[in-house]
Protein backbone atom coordinates (compact mmCIF):
# COMPACT_ATOMS: atom_id res chain seq x y z
CA UNK A 1 0.00 0.00 0.00
CA UNK A 2 1.26 3.60 -0.69
CA UNK A 3 0.29 6.83 0.01
CA UNK A 4 1.58 10.75 -0.85
CA UNK A 5 3.81 12.31 1.32
CA UNK A 6 3.48 16.12 2.14
CA UNK A 7 5.70 18.49 0.46
CA UNK A 8 7.88 19.42 3.85
CA UNK A 9 10.64 21.30 1.38
CA UNK A 10 8.53 23.21 -1.03
CA UNK A 11 10.95 23.15 -3.97
CA UNK A 12 9.57 24.60 -7.10
CA UNK A 13 6.56 26.07 -5.60
CA UNK A 14 5.45 29.50 -4.99
CA UNK A 15 3.16 29.38 -1.82
CA UNK A 16 1.37 32.99 -0.61
CA UNK A 17 1.73 33.27 2.81
CA UNK A 18 -0.96 35.61 3.33
CA UNK A 19 -4.68 34.46 4.49
CA UNK A 20 -6.81 35.49 2.04
CA UNK A 21 -10.64 36.98 2.53
CA UNK A 22 -11.96 32.85 2.06
CA UNK A 23 -9.81 31.36 4.14
CA UNK A 24 -10.83 33.83 7.45
CA UNK A 25 -13.99 32.80 6.75
CA UNK A 26 -13.91 29.15 6.70
CA UNK A 27 -11.56 29.70 9.60
CA UNK A 28 -14.18 31.94 11.00
CA UNK A 29 -16.41 28.56 10.51
CA UNK A 30 -14.60 26.14 12.46
CA UNK A 31 -13.90 28.92 15.31
CA UNK A 32 -17.72 29.41 15.53
CA UNK A 33 -17.98 25.45 15.72
CA UNK A 34 -15.64 25.28 18.53
CA UNK A 35 -17.06 28.12 20.49
CA UNK A 36 -20.70 26.10 19.66
CA UNK A 37 -18.79 22.63 21.32
CA UNK A 38 -17.53 24.55 24.78
CA UNK A 39 -20.54 26.76 25.05
CA UNK A 40 -21.08 25.42 28.29
CA UNK A 41 -18.22 26.45 29.83
CA UNK A 42 -17.86 29.45 28.09
CA UNK A 43 -21.05 31.15 28.67
CA UNK A 44 -23.12 28.45 31.10
CA UNK A 45 -25.49 27.25 28.54
CA UNK A 46 -25.45 24.63 25.61
CA UNK A 47 -25.48 25.84 22.25
CA UNK A 48 -24.63 23.03 20.14
CA UNK A 49 -28.27 21.45 19.75
CA UNK A 50 -29.37 25.18 19.14
CA UNK A 51 -30.69 27.17 16.06
CA UNK A 52 -27.18 28.07 15.72
CA UNK A 53 -26.27 24.16 15.32
CA UNK A 54 -25.97 24.12 11.69
CA UNK A 55 -24.69 27.61 11.44
CA UNK A 56 -20.62 26.43 10.93
CA UNK A 57 -21.52 24.41 8.09
CA UNK A 58 -23.41 27.15 6.13
CA UNK A 59 -20.95 29.83 6.54
CA UNK A 60 -17.79 27.24 5.78
CA UNK A 61 -19.81 25.65 2.45
CA UNK A 62 -20.61 29.59 1.09
CA UNK A 63 -16.88 30.24 1.96
CA UNK A 64 -15.69 27.00 0.32
CA UNK A 65 -17.42 28.18 -3.11
CA UNK A 66 -16.17 31.65 -2.72
CA UNK A 67 -12.70 30.00 -2.15
CA UNK A 68 -12.85 28.11 -5.30
CA UNK A 69 -14.31 30.93 -7.91
CA UNK A 70 -11.18 33.04 -6.19
CA UNK A 71 -9.34 30.59 -7.14
CA UNK A 72 -10.73 30.40 -10.77
CA UNK A 73 -10.48 34.19 -11.23
CA UNK A 74 -6.73 34.65 -10.24
CA UNK A 75 -5.58 31.66 -12.66
CA UNK A 76 -4.27 29.84 -9.04
CA UNK A 77 -2.74 26.42 -9.47
CA UNK A 78 -4.93 23.81 -9.53
CA UNK A 79 -5.25 22.16 -6.13
CA UNK A 80 -4.00 18.47 -6.42
CA UNK A 81 -6.97 16.61 -5.34
CA UNK A 82 -5.74 13.16 -5.51
CA UNK A 83 -6.35 10.49 -2.96
CA UNK A 84 -9.30 12.40 -1.23
CA UNK A 85 -11.39 9.20 -2.58
CA UNK A 86 -8.39 7.16 -1.66
CA UNK A 87 -8.06 8.03 1.90
CA UNK A 88 -12.19 9.09 2.53
CA UNK A 89 -13.10 6.55 0.94
CA UNK A 90 -14.61 4.71 4.22
CA UNK A 91 -16.27 7.74 5.73
CA UNK A 92 -17.83 8.93 2.25
CA UNK A 93 -19.55 4.99 2.07
CA UNK A 94 -20.32 5.29 5.81
CA UNK A 95 -22.49 8.54 5.51
CA UNK A 96 -23.62 7.87 1.88
CA UNK A 97 -25.26 4.81 3.74
CA UNK A 98 -26.51 6.87 6.72
CA UNK A 99 -27.89 9.50 4.44
CA UNK A 100 -29.61 7.08 2.04
CA UNK A 101 -31.40 5.19 5.46
CA UNK A 102 -31.99 8.66 7.00
CA UNK A 103 -33.71 10.34 4.17
CA UNK A 104 -36.03 6.90 3.94
CA UNK A 105 -36.96 7.27 7.37
CA UNK A 106 -37.56 10.63 7.39
CA UNK A 107 -39.80 11.38 4.95
CA UNK A 108 -41.30 7.60 4.02
CA UNK A 109 -41.58 6.57 7.34
CA UNK A 110 -42.46 9.96 8.93
CA UNK A 111 -39.16 9.12 11.73
CA UNK A 112 -38.22 12.73 13.55
CA UNK A 113 -35.20 11.93 15.37
CA UNK A 114 -33.18 10.12 12.15
CA UNK A 115 -29.06 10.28 11.33
CA UNK A 116 -29.44 12.77 8.51
CA UNK A 117 -26.64 14.70 10.53
CA UNK A 118 -23.87 11.62 10.44
CA UNK A 119 -24.57 11.21 6.77
CA UNK A 120 -24.21 14.87 6.14
CA UNK A 121 -20.84 16.08 7.42
CA UNK A 122 -19.43 12.44 6.78
CA UNK A 123 -20.10 13.81 2.99
CA UNK A 124 -18.30 17.31 3.98
CA UNK A 125 -15.56 15.77 4.52
CA UNK A 126 -13.26 16.04 0.78
CA UNK A 127 -13.89 19.91 1.20
CA UNK A 128 -11.86 20.03 4.54
CA UNK A 129 -9.15 17.37 2.45
CA UNK A 130 -8.74 19.94 -0.57
CA UNK A 131 -8.55 22.80 1.93
CA UNK A 132 -6.46 20.89 3.89
CA UNK A 133 -4.20 19.98 0.68
CA UNK A 134 -4.13 23.50 -0.12
CA UNK A 135 -1.85 24.43 3.02
CA UNK A 136 1.10 22.24 2.04
CA UNK A 137 4.52 24.49 2.56
CA UNK A 138 3.24 27.55 3.82
CA UNK A 139 1.24 25.98 6.89
CA UNK A 140 -0.46 29.12 6.91
CA UNK A 141 -4.07 27.94 8.08
CA UNK A 142 -2.41 25.25 10.36
CA UNK A 143 -0.87 27.82 12.31
CA UNK A 144 -4.15 30.35 12.09
CA UNK A 145 -6.12 26.85 13.72
CA UNK A 146 -3.49 26.33 16.40
CA UNK A 147 -4.27 29.45 17.72
CA UNK A 148 -7.77 29.63 17.55
CA UNK A 149 -8.01 26.23 19.24
CA UNK A 150 -5.76 27.67 22.00
CA UNK A 151 -8.15 30.56 22.11
CA UNK A 152 -10.97 27.88 22.76
CA UNK A 153 -9.53 25.82 25.10
CA UNK A 154 -8.33 28.94 27.14
CA UNK A 155 -11.43 30.27 27.01
CA UNK A 156 -13.16 26.85 28.27
CA UNK A 157 -10.77 26.89 31.31
CA UNK A 158 -11.61 30.20 32.68
CA UNK A 159 -15.59 29.08 32.39
CA UNK A 160 -14.73 26.11 33.70
CA UNK A 161 -13.15 27.56 36.57
CA UNK A 162 -15.77 30.72 37.26
CA UNK A 163 -18.14 27.81 37.61
CA UNK A 164 -16.13 25.07 39.27
CA UNK A 165 -18.97 24.38 41.79
CA UNK A 166 -22.01 24.43 39.55
CA UNK A 167 -21.46 22.04 36.87
CA UNK A 168 -19.02 19.86 35.04
CA UNK A 169 -18.24 22.26 32.11
CA UNK A 170 -15.22 20.09 30.48
CA UNK A 171 -17.88 16.95 29.60
CA UNK A 172 -17.86 15.96 26.32
CA UNK A 173 -15.10 18.26 25.54
CA UNK A 174 -12.38 16.65 26.53
CA UNK A 175 -11.14 15.36 23.39
CA UNK A 176 -11.00 19.00 22.63
CA UNK A 177 -9.46 20.69 25.92
CA UNK A 178 -7.08 18.15 26.67
CA UNK A 179 -4.89 17.30 23.24
CA UNK A 180 -4.27 21.16 22.99
CA UNK A 181 -1.68 20.52 25.95
CA UNK A 182 -0.43 17.53 24.25
CA UNK A 183 0.53 19.76 21.43
CA UNK A 184 2.07 22.35 23.60
CA UNK A 185 4.33 19.52 24.93
CA UNK A 186 5.57 18.59 21.74
CA UNK A 187 5.87 22.08 20.28
CA UNK A 188 8.38 23.39 23.12
CA UNK A 189 12.17 21.91 23.29
CA UNK A 190 13.08 23.71 26.06
CA UNK A 191 12.46 21.39 29.72
CA UNK A 192 11.11 23.87 31.48
CA UNK A 193 8.14 24.33 28.75
CA UNK A 194 7.74 20.83 28.56
CA UNK A 195 7.47 20.30 32.16
CA UNK A 196 4.70 23.29 32.20
CA UNK A 197 2.36 21.65 29.26
CA UNK A 198 2.49 18.27 31.60
CA UNK A 199 1.54 20.20 34.94
CA UNK A 200 -1.62 22.17 32.63
CA UNK A 201 -2.70 18.80 31.49
CA UNK A 202 -2.33 16.89 34.98
CA UNK A 203 -4.50 20.29 36.19
CA UNK A 204 -7.18 19.89 33.26
CA UNK A 205 -7.55 16.55 33.67
CA UNK A 206 -8.10 17.55 37.76
CA UNK A 207 -10.62 19.85 36.18
CA UNK A 208 -12.77 17.53 34.18
CA UNK A 209 -14.45 15.71 37.58
CA UNK A 210 -15.26 12.68 34.92
CA UNK A 211 -14.23 9.41 34.01
CA UNK A 212 -14.14 10.68 30.40
CA UNK A 213 -12.02 13.25 31.21
CA UNK A 214 -9.65 11.06 33.57
CA UNK A 215 -9.39 8.17 31.40
CA UNK A 216 -8.58 10.84 28.13
CA UNK A 217 -5.41 12.59 30.48
CA UNK A 218 -4.01 9.08 31.66
CA UNK A 219 -3.96 8.20 28.12
CA UNK A 220 -2.26 11.59 27.20
CA UNK A 221 0.48 10.48 29.58
CA UNK A 222 0.73 6.75 28.03
CA UNK A 223 0.96 8.27 24.62
CA UNK A 224 3.74 11.00 26.04
CA UNK A 225 5.70 7.63 27.12
CA UNK A 226 5.16 5.31 24.05
CA UNK A 227 6.30 7.83 22.10
CA UNK A 228 9.56 8.52 24.00
CA UNK A 229 10.29 5.04 24.24
CA UNK A 230 9.56 4.44 20.08
CA UNK A 231 12.01 7.44 19.27
CA UNK A 232 15.07 5.45 21.25
CA UNK A 233 14.42 2.39 20.42
CA UNK A 234 16.20 0.39 17.33
CA UNK A 235 14.54 -0.11 14.37
CA UNK A 236 13.95 -3.73 14.78
CA UNK A 237 12.24 -3.20 17.79
CA UNK A 238 9.29 -0.35 16.72
CA UNK A 239 7.34 -3.34 15.89
CA UNK A 240 7.50 -4.70 18.90
CA UNK A 241 6.48 -1.47 20.72
CA UNK A 242 3.21 -0.96 18.39
CA UNK A 243 2.41 -4.25 18.97
CA UNK A 244 2.73 -4.12 22.79
CA UNK A 245 1.33 -0.44 22.81
CA UNK A 246 -2.07 -1.93 20.82
CA UNK A 247 -2.11 -4.51 23.81
CA UNK A 248 -2.03 -2.28 26.20
CA UNK A 249 -4.57 -0.40 24.92
CA UNK A 250 -6.97 -3.24 24.83
CA UNK A 251 -6.15 -3.98 28.65
CA UNK A 252 -6.58 -0.43 29.19
CA UNK A 253 -9.97 -0.94 27.75
CA UNK A 254 -11.14 -3.87 29.80
CA UNK A 255 -10.10 -2.51 32.77
CA UNK A 256 -11.93 0.50 32.41
CA UNK A 257 -15.09 -1.18 30.94
CA UNK A 258 -14.37 -4.16 34.36
CA UNK A 259 -14.14 -0.99 36.76
CA UNK A 260 -17.36 0.65 35.27
CA UNK A 261 -19.48 -2.49 35.33
CA UNK A 262 -18.64 -3.37 38.88
CA UNK A 263 -17.68 -0.04 40.86
CA UNK A 264 -19.44 2.62 39.02
CA UNK A 265 -21.41 4.00 41.98
CA UNK A 266 -18.01 4.91 43.45
CA UNK A 267 -17.15 6.78 39.89
CA UNK A 268 -17.84 10.63 39.21
CA UNK A 269 -21.76 11.75 39.38
CA UNK A 270 -23.46 10.16 36.07
CA UNK A 271 -26.27 8.07 35.35
CA UNK A 272 -24.65 4.80 34.78
CA UNK A 273 -27.95 2.78 35.33
CA UNK A 274 -29.94 4.31 32.51
CA UNK A 275 -26.53 4.05 30.30
CA UNK A 276 -26.12 0.55 31.11
CA UNK A 277 -30.39 0.09 29.99
CA UNK A 278 -29.31 2.21 27.01
CA UNK A 279 -26.10 0.04 26.00
CA UNK A 280 -28.46 -3.50 26.40
CA UNK A 281 -31.45 -2.23 24.16
CA UNK A 282 -28.46 -1.26 21.51
CA UNK A 283 -26.69 -4.12 21.54
CA UNK A 284 -29.54 -6.21 21.77
CA UNK A 285 -30.87 -4.35 18.61
CA UNK A 286 -27.53 -4.99 16.87
CA UNK A 287 -27.78 -8.65 17.89
CA UNK A 288 -30.89 -8.84 16.01
CA UNK A 289 -29.37 -7.62 12.31
CA UNK A 290 -25.72 -7.86 13.09
CA UNK A 291 -24.32 -7.83 9.70
CA UNK A 292 -26.06 -4.06 8.45
CA UNK A 293 -28.21 -3.19 11.42
CA UNK A 294 -31.74 -1.10 11.23
CA UNK A 295 -29.96 0.10 7.62
CA UNK A 296 -30.38 3.57 9.52
CA UNK A 297 -34.02 3.44 8.38
CA UNK A 298 -34.68 3.48 12.49
CA UNK A 299 -35.04 6.67 14.52
CA UNK A 300 -31.93 7.63 16.94
CA UNK A 301 -32.19 6.60 20.45
CA UNK A 302 -33.89 4.48 22.79
CA UNK A 303 -37.06 3.88 25.09
CA UNK A 304 -36.32 4.31 28.37
CA UNK A 305 -39.89 4.14 30.75
CA UNK A 306 -39.74 6.18 34.16
CA UNK A 307 -42.60 7.17 36.48
CA UNK A 308 -44.84 5.13 33.81
CA UNK A 309 -43.60 8.11 30.87
CA UNK A 310 -42.00 6.50 27.93
CA UNK A 311 -39.17 8.62 26.79
CA UNK A 312 -36.89 8.94 24.04
CA UNK A 313 -33.19 8.88 25.29
CA UNK A 314 -30.04 9.08 23.24
CA UNK A 315 -27.91 5.63 23.01
CA UNK A 316 -25.20 7.49 25.01
CA UNK A 317 -22.62 5.49 22.46
CA UNK A 318 -22.07 6.51 18.99
CA UNK A 319 -20.22 3.29 19.01
CA UNK A 320 -22.63 1.28 19.69
CA UNK A 321 -25.33 3.33 17.22
CA UNK A 322 -22.89 2.50 14.58
CA UNK A 323 -23.63 -1.33 15.12
CA UNK A 324 -26.69 -1.06 16.00
CA UNK A 325 -28.12 1.06 12.95
CA UNK A 326 -25.42 0.22 10.23
CA UNK A 327 -24.41 -3.47 11.48
CA UNK A 328 -20.83 -4.59 11.25
CA UNK A 329 -20.80 -2.72 7.43
CA UNK A 330 -21.41 0.19 9.68
CA UNK A 331 -18.48 -0.41 12.08
CA UNK A 332 -16.08 -1.63 9.45
CA UNK A 333 -16.05 1.32 7.59
CA UNK A 334 -15.62 3.83 10.91
CA UNK A 335 -12.91 1.56 11.80
CA UNK A 336 -10.96 1.31 8.82
CA UNK A 337 -11.31 4.90 8.14
CA UNK A 338 -10.27 5.99 11.83
CA UNK A 339 -6.85 3.37 11.83
CA UNK A 340 -5.73 4.68 8.17
CA UNK A 341 -6.25 8.38 9.45
CA UNK A 342 -4.31 7.67 12.91
CA UNK A 343 -1.32 5.92 11.02
CA UNK A 344 -1.28 8.41 8.60
CA UNK A 345 -1.05 11.20 10.95
CA UNK A 346 1.55 8.99 13.04
CA UNK A 347 3.45 9.06 10.03
CA UNK A 348 3.03 12.55 9.51
CA UNK A 349 4.96 13.26 13.25
CA UNK A 350 7.97 11.71 11.02
CA UNK A 351 8.05 13.81 7.95
CA UNK A 352 7.11 17.04 9.98
CA UNK A 353 9.70 16.62 12.55
CA UNK A 354 11.80 19.64 11.28
CA UNK A 355 8.45 22.01 11.52
CA UNK A 356 8.07 21.68 15.27
CA UNK A 357 4.32 23.54 14.72
CA UNK A 358 3.43 21.25 12.44
CA UNK A 359 4.58 18.35 13.89
CA UNK A 360 3.16 19.03 17.52
CA UNK A 361 -0.31 19.48 15.76
CA UNK A 362 -0.08 15.92 14.57
CA UNK A 363 0.99 14.59 17.75
CA UNK A 364 -2.24 16.23 18.93
CA UNK A 365 -4.22 15.16 16.01
CA UNK A 366 -3.15 11.88 16.79
CA UNK A 367 -4.31 11.61 20.05
CA UNK A 368 -7.48 13.52 19.11
CA UNK A 369 -8.48 10.65 17.15
CA UNK A 370 -8.09 8.17 20.01
CA UNK A 371 -9.61 11.03 22.30
CA UNK A 372 -12.92 10.90 20.53
CA UNK A 373 -13.31 7.40 20.42
CA UNK A 374 -12.84 7.56 23.98
CA UNK A 375 -15.32 10.47 24.57
CA UNK A 376 -18.08 9.35 21.79
CA UNK A 377 -18.16 5.66 22.87
CA UNK A 378 -20.56 7.13 25.82
CA UNK A 379 -21.55 10.12 24.81
CA UNK A 380 -23.93 10.96 21.73
CA UNK A 381 -21.82 13.56 20.17
CA UNK A 382 -21.85 12.28 16.24
CA UNK A 383 -25.53 13.49 16.08
CA UNK A 384 -24.88 17.11 17.23
CA UNK A 385 -23.98 19.36 14.15
CA UNK A 386 -21.04 21.65 15.94
CA UNK A 387 -19.23 18.28 17.26
CA UNK A 388 -19.73 16.37 13.58
CA UNK A 389 -18.25 19.82 12.04
CA UNK A 390 -15.09 19.70 14.71
CA UNK A 391 -14.55 15.90 14.39
CA UNK A 392 -14.86 15.20 10.79
CA UNK A 393 -13.63 18.51 9.47
CA UNK A 394 -10.19 18.74 11.52
CA UNK A 395 -9.63 14.96 10.61
CA UNK A 396 -10.43 15.55 7.10
CA UNK A 397 -8.36 18.62 6.61
CA UNK A 398 -5.47 17.28 8.47
CA UNK A 399 -5.60 14.18 6.51
CA UNK A 400 -5.58 16.61 3.39
CA UNK A 401 -2.30 18.35 4.62
CA UNK A 402 -0.43 14.93 5.48
CA UNK A 403 -1.07 13.93 2.07
CA UNK A 404 -0.51 16.92 -0.24
CA UNK A 405 2.51 16.72 -2.32
CA UNK A 406 3.99 16.79 -5.85
CA UNK A 407 7.19 14.78 -4.95
CA UNK A 408 5.89 11.14 -5.43
CA UNK A 409 5.00 8.27 -3.11
CA UNK A 410 6.32 6.61 -0.08
CA UNK A 411 5.94 3.13 0.90
CA UNK A 412 3.53 2.69 4.17
CA UNK A 413 5.08 0.76 7.17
Amino acid sequence: KTFVVADIHGENRKQNSSIVFSDILLLGSIFIALVLCTSQPIFGNVLSTSILKHFPLVIFLVAFALHMVGRRITFSPKINSSGVVLWLSPFLVLGLYALTGSLYAKYTLKIDDTFLNLGIYLLMTPLFFIWGREDSGSYKIVRALIFLWGVTVLMAIIGTLARIMQIQALHEIEFLVLPFFLYLYYATKSYGGRVFSLALLLLTTILCQKLTGYVIGISAFIYIGLIYIRDFVKPNWKGFVYGSSGFLLILFIGILIFGYIYFRQYLPSGNPEVRLHQYEIAFSGFLKSPLWGNAYIAGAGEVYIENLRKLNIPTHSDILDLLKQGGIVAFLLWGVGMLNTIKLFIKSTHLFSHIPQVNAFFHAMVFMNIAEVFTYAFNPMLLKPPFAFVIWGLLSYSAGLATSSNKGETNAD
